[in-house]
């Protein structure tokens, strides 16, 4: 230090700023120490590992409300947040590590009385947008399953026969040379089923009868039912439609086979009746094998009626006709739903599928209907089932051109003015089916608080998920989602019914 500089700083600095302005002068030719460098240098973080940044996923959300303004109405996205910023009062707690059963899908029934109203109630134009609106993943609903009837049902269409070989009354055809799918051909029902699978290549069908060939019946107990001495060949005549229809151009694949549309309700059979002992006997001795035989992936679905009579499930998926049988189906309009779960504890398994849920003629009142199946379904999929399906697709609004004048529909027609109206029916079935994709798993979500909402989650075959949420009170409902340590809060108005989507990954 220059001898000026030392006699200037000891005669007008003092001691204490003298080294305060030392050490700053000794900081100028420091380099800064490495924190420094690593907060100020992108290529020292690269090297290292940076710090991990929570990316919320964005929710999706789907509505629809009892007051007719959002039918299946896309609503604002939501995202999560960090699950402790939000203690919730009601939530739902979703459990993606915890799953149960595979669902197959959703869908209803294009009857006889569906497709002759189709073909004639609309043009050509009007009935290529419903049948899009029906099967179409992207612009429709995207149903993927369809129940269709063996011959007729008791929704069937004017005119027209019993079975694929009535045989002109004559008492036998034991060749079944007269055996003719050429009504469903007649109805365009062909046309349509294919029409459909253009639109959802996932379509699957499953089949029953209703009515059995007269030729084919006995009178056993005061009821009419299949007659032993033709077990055989009416295997062989279940087996031969579903040969026919795997022979159309493109082909029309039957997923599943039931012996009997509701076994123990004879009126809407046209007279027919089948025991559990003599559904097990015809599985066991002559459908099973004869399925085998041809190589007919075709399943086998047993009892196919209410939740009052379990006995039956238990007893055929009991008997030598189990090896054979795919799963058990049920129907709602009596009993309770638990039958699913009991019959699913008893043979594990076994699949459980929900196979007809006819809505009724009043659900153009929304209010009384979307409670009633809004929970309906969510019971019957927290009860093991791997499918929920409705019974008719679409009727006219005088409820024809079918037997059944307290069958509702999805969609009606107008027999006047040709004007199609979606009933709320078709935007439940929405909020399940566009969303809830096929091999989907339902997985576990718990509910908790007033006891007003209630859900069921699924996690998709690309690993997103879906819930499905609603709220039967008559005030709307904030709740908080929790998932992964997640949050996501939604106000959720009276009686609606939502489905959130967001991506798992």
């Amino acid at each position: 230090m220059p001898n000026m500089f030392k006699r200037f700083i000891s005669v007008t600095v003092p001691p204490v700023i003298f080294v305060l302005i030392i050490i700053y002068i000794f900081t100028l030719n420091t380099p800064p120490p490495p924190a420094v460098l690593a907060s100020n240098s992108p290529s020292f973080q690269l090297r290292g590992t940076p710090t991990a940044q929570v990316v919320y996923p964005n929710v999706a959300i789907t509505l629809t409300t009892t007051d007719q303004q959002n039918r299946l109405s896309s609503q604002p996205a939501g995202k999560f947040s960090d699950a402790s910023k939000f203690p919730p009062q009601t939530f739902i707690e979703i459990n993606d590590q915890k799953r149960y059963q595979q669902i197959l899908g959703f869908g209803a029934s294009l009857t006889s009385s569906s497709a002759w109203e189709l073909e004639h109630g609309l043009n050509q134009q009007q009935r290529d947008a419903v049948m899009q609106q029906f099967f179409d993943p992207t612009n429709g609903i995207g149903i993927n399953l369809l129940r269709q009837s063996v011959g007729i049902s008791d929704q069937g269409a004017p005119g027209q026969t019993c079975s694929y070989d009535d045989n002109g009354g004559r008492p036998d055809d034991a060749s079944l040379s007269h055996f003719s799918i050429q009504t469903d051909v007649s109805l365009h029902m062909i046309e349509l089923l294919q029409q459909a699978m253009s639109y959802n290549p996932q379509l699957q069908i499953i089949a029953a009868p209703w009515c059995i060939p007269h030729w084919m019946r006995a009178t056993i107990d005061g009821y009419s039912t299949l007659n032993p001495a033709y077990y055989q060949l009416y295997a062989q005549y279940l087996a031969k439609f579903i040969q026919a229809y795997k022979s159309q151009t493109p082909s029309i694949p039957i997923w599943g086979i039931i012996p009997q549309n509701e076994p123990l309700y004879s009126y809407a059979n046209f007279g027919d009746n089948m025991t559990a002992a003599q559904q097990s006997n015809f599985i066991t001795t002559a459908l099973g094998p004869t399925l085998a035989q041809q190589n007919l992936n075709t399943q086998i679905l047993i009892y196919d009626h209410n939740w009052d009579h379990p006995e039956y499930a238990e007893q055929v998926l009991a008997s030598s006709a189990a090896p054979f049988v795919e799963g058990t189906s049920w129907h709602k309009y009596a009993g309770d739903v638990s039958a699913q779960t009991t019959v699913h504890n008893m043979f594990p398994n076994k699949k459980t599928f929900f196979t007809e849920d006819s809505p009724p003629t009043f659900d153009n009142d929304w209010n009384a209907y979307m409670p009633e199946a809004a929970n309906r379904i969510l019971d019957i999929l927290d009860n093991w089932s791997e499918s929920y399906i409705q019974w008719t697709l679409v009727s006219n609004t005088k409820f024809g051109p079918g037997l059944c004048n307290q069958c509702g529909a999805d969609v009606y027609v107008d027999p006047n003015t040709g004007a199609v109206t979606y009933s709320l029916a078709y935007y439940i079935l929405g909020q399940f089916s566009k969303f809830v994709k096929p091999q989907a798993y339902r997985i576990d979500s718990t509910d908790q608080g007033n006891g007003h909402v209630r859900s069921a989650a699924f996690e998709n075959p690309d690993n997103s998920i879906a819930v499905v949420v609603y709220n039967d009170s008559s005030a709307s409902q904030t709740f908080a989602l929790n998932w992964r340590g997640e949050t996501f809060t939604y106000d959720l108005p009276s009686n609606g019914l939502a489905t959130l989507t967001w991506p798992a990954n």
